[in-house]
């Protein structure tokens, strides 16, 4: 009797330390969870660096309250913070939703992106970057790290990648043995011995000038149809430069020329992602820098490269390449009205001449969207009930 007491007993007690030891789990796996889904303080711990800090208080900290909430961190696609003097972009791995990363044109020395794994345009060129970490960036599919001090590069995990620009590094390999949808690489002034592009089928662009290549037998696997910007010496100059587009000279004012520029209310949605605009309404259409646009439509089927040529005071437009980076692109949204004059410079698609509506505002050509995604063919659509502008380079022109 006293034996089946005992028993009894014991079972009791193991039963209740299992269930407190369950009790235990649950509550320190709720703390966890609520601990990753909490409020994020924006101060000198989570964003050390002061510049960065001041961004994320001025444009993602929606509500002022000093804290990032899970709402606005999900809201946050897209992040502009290139020419802001930025040295440490520590915090920024709490962006995990973010597909778009342009942080050009800053001081940054290390770069880790383990933590933003939808990530698929990054721009980080122009810094002094000597370690850069994408390796959990699968999607990535654009990335321009050129004018740094890298001394490696590892995209070995990168496999949807189409769009390399990693010249002007210190690069002395190059392994993009596993990167088969790369169309177009950039690795020139950098101090290869040789590159294989043998395991690069789809590869239609290389330049690789300004390395030790010092013939086509370095450059293994040359696939003949790399068909654009295939050098060894240093590239000659182009009649048509990248330099931005000066002030041309206004037109004599003639009467109904000025037209009245109403800054653009509308949400603008690219490619799914909202993106703030310096951008017009004249007379009823929604007017954007050519610059702007092929900004945004890096590493998309639709990008397109802008050029200046001064001596005939025209501007070159160059299909299927790469935009270049002048600086100035995407600047803040204009909040005042502004006059507008007819653009007096002459425009060219690939040699060709082409016709936009395009107005002088404050300097700078504003050309109709509507007619930029006719000409590259890339869709434009208008939504009423929540005034948006959509652009979509995966649908047609219509």
């Amino acid at each position: 009797m006293e034996k089946s007491i005992s028993i009894l007993l014991k079972s009791i007690i193991g039963g209740i330390l299992l269930f407190t030891m369950f009790v235990g789990i649950f509550l320190w796996s709720s703390d966890t969870v609520l601990a990753a889904d909490a409020d994020i303080a924006i101060n000198e711990t989570t964003f050390p660096d002061a510049a960065f800090r001041a961004y994320i208080s001025e444009q993602v900290d929606k509500n002022k309250d000093g804290m990032l909430s899970p709402t606005e961190i999900a809201l946050e696609s897209t992040l502009f913070i290139g020419e802001k003097g930025i040295a440490n972009l520590q915090g920024i791995e709490y962006f995990t939703a973010l597909t778009s990363l342009y942080c050009s044109s800053n001081n940054l020395i290390t770069l880790d992106l383990s933590s933003n794994i939808a990530l698929t345009l990054l721009f980080c060129d122009n810094n002094r970057l000597n370690s850069l970490n994408v390796s959990k960036c699968v999607n990535l599919a654009a990335l321009h790290c050129f004018k740094n001090n890298l001394n490696t590069l590892d995209i070995s995990n990168n496999t949807k990648l189409e769009m390399l620009r990693c010249n002007d590094n210190l690069l002395t390999s190059l392994d993009i043995s596993k990167n088969k949808n790369l169309h177009a690489l950039d690795c020139s002034n950098n101090k290869l011995t040789v590159l294989d592009v043998g395991n690069n089928p789809l590869l239609a662009s290389l330049t690789c000038f300004g390395n030790q290549l010092v013939s086509e037998e370095a450059v293994v696997g040359l696939n003949k149809s790399v068909t654009e910007e295939y050098y060894f010496e240093p590239k000659p100059q182009r009649p048509i430069s990248s330099q931005p587009v000066p002030q041309a000279p206004l037109p004599p004012v003639t009467p109904g020329a000025v037209q009245t520029a109403l800054p653009t209310s509308a949400t603008v949605v690219v490619n799914g992602d909202v993106i703030s605009f310096d951008a017009y309404n004249i007379n009823g259409n929604n007017y954007f820098k050519l610059r702007d646009i092929a900004l945004v439509l890096i590493g998309s089927s639709k990008q397109f490269e802008v050029g200046w040529d001064a001596a005939a005071n025209a501007i070159a437009l160059i299909s299927n390449r790469a935009y270049t980076k002048v600086g100035g692109e995407m600047a803040k949204r204009g909040t005042e009205n502004k006059q507008a004059l007819p653009t007096t410079s002459k425009i060219y698609l690939d040699s060709v001449e082409v016709f936009f509506t395009a107005f002088n505002i404050s300097g700078n050509n504003y050309f109709k969207l509507r007619d930029i995604g006719k000409t590259f063919n890339f869709g434009v659509d208008w939504e009423e009930s929540t005034l948006t502008v959509i652009i979509d380079t995966s649908k047609i022109y219509i």
